[in-house]
């Protein structure tokens, strides 16, 4: 809309008005969605803990996410710990400037947030 100069209190296409009310019937499959809040599971004993940074960038979004995976007694836990997504810039960017946009903030999520897993799980 932004890209058309559709002015916010004019009436949208019938077409761009479809595809709004498809995604916003599917919202309702969200209920299903299930995230667990708890990364430490009880630990006793030696165990491994490693922290996942994946980025990913594409002509509209670019996105982070940062996961950590504890290991102890040959059983493997994996969670998600933060995630961030962003719109590209109205501006046409290359890839590989997104690309990089991501990077930077999985390093910022990674920082930011790994220093707090060290802290409460040990």
């Amino acid at each position: 809309m932004w890209k058309d100069n559709i002015l916010w209190d004019r009436e949208v296409e019938d077409n761009l008005k479809l595809e709004f009310l498809k995604w916003f019937e599917e919202l309702i499959s969200l209920r299903n969605l299930s995230v667990s809040r708890c990364f430490s599971p009880v630990i006793s004993g030696q165990h491994k803990l490693s922290i996942h940074v994946f980025c990913v960038a594409s002509q509209f979004p670019y996105a982070a996410a940062v996961f950590v995976r504890i290991e102890y007694s040959g059983v493997v836990h994996v969670n998600l710990l933060v995630a961030k997504s962003r719109v590209a810039p109205v501006k046409t960017v290359i890839i590989n400037c997104l690309e990089l946009l991501a990077a930077t903030v999985g390093e910022l999520l990674k920082t930011t947030k790994a220093g707090l897993v060290n802290k409460f799980i040990f």
